[in-house]
C-alpha cells in the first residue's frame, strides 16, 4: 500500500476524534483537557523494552495531532510486531477516551439539568400599621419654594432569600401596658420587658417602629408645644425634635431619617443627629402614611377631602387623589408599591367592603365585601391578609386571586370577644385598627379583646403552629393596652 493509503485510516480516526473531542471540550472542558494530557504522556512502551532507535521512531510516530500510528506492513519482523501491538494500546486508549468523555458528558448533564428543590423565600417588605418601610438613604433639604426628593429611597428594604430563623427576629412586640408605661413582648411569653419605667402622658401618639427594628418613636404635645422622642433600647429614650405648635404624625424612610407633618409644611428629621431641615414646606396634610419613591402619601388637608388618601410627587409637587373619602379608613401600600387596599365602612362613595386601587389612582374596585372585614398586613408570600367576622368570629384570611382561593389562617383571634376595640357602641364596626397587630413575616398575631364584663384579653397567635394563648398578665383586666408594632429591641 502507498504512503497516501497507508495514512487515509489514520486521517478519518484523527478527524472524528477531533470531533467528539472538540464536542465534548464544550460541556466538560476541564475533563477533555486532563484526558488529552493524560494521553500525551502517556509512555508508547510500557514494558521500558524498546532500545533507543525504536523509541525514537515511536516518538516520532506519536507526536502531538498523531494519536494513531500506521497500519502498514513493516519489513521487520519485530518492529512490526510491536507496532501491532501498539496499534492495538493505541486503538483500545482512543476508545477508553470515548467511553470516558461520554461518561463524562451525561454525568455533566444529569448534574445541570436535574431541578433542584424550590428555595424558600422571603417577601421584601411587610409593614405593620404605622410602620414604612425603606431604603438606608438621607433625605435632600428643600429650598423654600423647590420640591426635592430623599435619594434613591425605595419602598423596602432587601431581604436575604433564605430567612434567618427565627424569622428574622421579628418576635417582639412594643405595646402600652394598662400603667401607661412602655414595653415589649415577646408573643411565645407572658409580658413584659419594660423599655421606659417612667409612665407616659394620656395624650402620648406612637409613630411606629423604625425599619431595622431598634427604634419606637412617639411624641407628646403639652402648652402648644410638640415633643418627639425615639426609644432605642431599654431605658434609653431621646429628644429628636421640638416644634413649636401641634405637630402631627410621622413616619420612618429609614432607620435614620422620619419626615413630620406640622399640618402646614413637612419636615425631614435626622433622629440620630437631632437635626431637622423643612422638606416639603407648603404641604397641607392631615396624616403621612407612607413613602414609596418619588412619592409620599397622605390623608386630607385642610385644602382637601379629610378622609381620601393622595399622593404627591416630591419631583414635580405635583398632588394627585387616589381614594374616595372613608372615614376613619387605614390604607396599605402593596410590599410592591403598586396597589393600595383600605377597608369602606362609613364612607361617602362605594359600598361596604375591602377595596383595591392602583397606587396612581386608576382601577379602583371592590376587592372583598366581607362583613367588617380590613386589610390587616401580608403573607410571607405578598398575598393580602385581613381581619373579618364570621358568626361572630374574628377570622385572619389570606386572600387568593379569587374568593374561592382565599385561605383561612385563624379562625378565631379573640376567642368570645365582642370586638376587637377598646370601645364599642350599637352597630359600630368591632375591628379597630390598632386592636391587632400581623408580625412582619405573617408568623404571628396579636390581637387585644374586649368582652361582654368589660374586660380585656390581649390574645397572642402563633400562626405556623396555631398555638394560641390569652396573654395572662394583660387579660381580665379593665384598662386596655396599646398596641405599637413588632420590633427587634433587644431585651430578655
Amino acid at each position: 500500500m502507498g504512503q497516501n493509503e497507508e495514512q487515509e485510516p489514520d486521517t478519518q480516526i484523527r478527524s472524528a476524534l477531533k470531533h467528539v473531542l472538540a464536542a465534548s471540550e464544550k460541556q466538560v472542558p476541564p475533563t477533555t483537557d486532563a484526558i488529552l494530557a493524560t494521553i500525551r504522556q502517556e509512555q508508547p512502551f510500557p514494558n521500558g523494552t524498546a532500545n533507543s532507535d525504536e523509541a525514537q521512531d515511536q516518538e516520532a510516530e506519536l507526536e502531538p495531532g498523531i494519536l494513531v500510528p500506521s497500519m502498514a506492513a513493516h519489513p521487520q519482523t519485530r518492529r512490526s510486531s510491536r507496532r501491532s501491538s501498539v496499534i492495538w494500546q493505541n486503538i483500545a486508549a482512543i476508545a477508553a477516551v470515548i467511553i470516558i468523555i461520554l461518561a463524562s458528558v451525561g454525568l455533566f448533564s444529569h448534574r445541570f439539568f436535574v431541578p433542584s428543590s424550590a428555595a424558600t423565600g422571603t417577601p421584601t417588605s411587610h409593614n405593620t400599621h404605622g410602620q414604612t418601610t425603606q431604603s438606608l438613604h438621607s433625605p435632600t433639604p428643600v429650598a423654600s419654594s423647590s420640591v426635592a426628593a430623599p435619594t434613591a429611597i425605595s419602598s423596602s428594604t432587601s431581604v436575604s432569600t433564605t430567612m434567618p430563623a427565627p424569622f428574622d427576629g421579628w418576635n417582639r412586640i412594643a405595646l402600652v401596658t394598662p400603667g401607661r408605661v412602655l414595653a415589649n413582648l415577646n408573643y411565645l411569653a407572658d409580658c413584659c420587658t419594660t423599655l421606659d419605667s417612667t409612665s407616659l402622658p394620656a395624650g402620648t401618639i406612637f409613630d411606629g417602629v423604625s425599619q431595622d427594628g431598634q427604634n419606637v418613636m412617639y411624641h407628646t404635645v403639652n402648652n402648644g408645644t410638640t415633643v418627639y422622642y425615639t426609644q432605642l433600647s431599654a431605658s434609653k429614650n431621646v429628644v429628636v425634635y421640638t416644634f413649636k405648635g401641634d405637630g402631627g404624625n410621622a413616619i420612618w424612610l429609614n432607620s435614620t431619617y422620619a419626615l413630620i407633618t406640622t399640618f402646614s409644611s413637612v419636615i425631614a428629621v435626622n433622629v440620630q443627629a437631632g437635626t431637622a431641615t423643612t422638606y416639603l414646606p407648603s404641604l397641607m396634610a392631615s396624616h403621612l402614611n407612607f413613602f414609596r419613591t418619588p412619592y409620599l402619601y397622605f390623608t386630607g388637608g385642610a385644602d382637601r377631602n379629610a378622609d381620601a388618601l393622595y399622593r404627591i410627587d416630591i419631583n414635580t409637587g405635583a398632588v394627585q387623589q387616589i381614594t374616595f373619602g372613608s372615614m376613619g379608613a387605614t390604607f396599605w401600600l402593596s410590599p410592591d408599591g403598586t396597589t393600595v387596599y383600605f377597608a369602606n365602612t362609613v364612607g361617602s362613595a362605594g359600598n361596604s367592603g375591602i377595596y383595591a386601587v392602583n397606587s396612581d389612582g386608576s382601577n379602583m374596585h371592590l376587592l372583598r365585601q366581607y362583613p367588617y372585614g380590613t386589610p390587616i398586613g401580608y403573607s410571607p408570600d405578598n398575598a393580602l391578609i385581613v381581619m373579618r367576622v364570621v358568626n361572630g368570629a374574628f377570622q385572619v384570611l389570606k386572600l387568593g386571586a379569587t374568593a374561592q382561593q382565599d385561605q383561612i389562617e385563624l379562625n378565631n383571634a379573640a376567642p368570645g370577644a365582642t370586638a376587637l376595640c377598646k370601645t364599642t357602641s350599637v352597630g359600630a364596626d368591632p375591628i379597630c385598627a390598632g386592636d391587632f397587630a400581623l408580625a412582619p413575616y405573617g408568623h404571628a398575631l396579636i390581637a387585644q379583646g374586649l368582652y361582654a364584663d368589660g374586660t380585656y384579653e390581649v390574645w397572642s397567635s402563633d400562626l405556623t403552629t396555631g398555638k394560641q394563648m390569652a396573654v395572662p398578665s394583660l387579660s381580665g383586666v379593665h384598662t386596655p393596652i396599646q398596641l405599637i408594632g413588632w420590633d427587634k429591641i433587644p431585651t430578655p
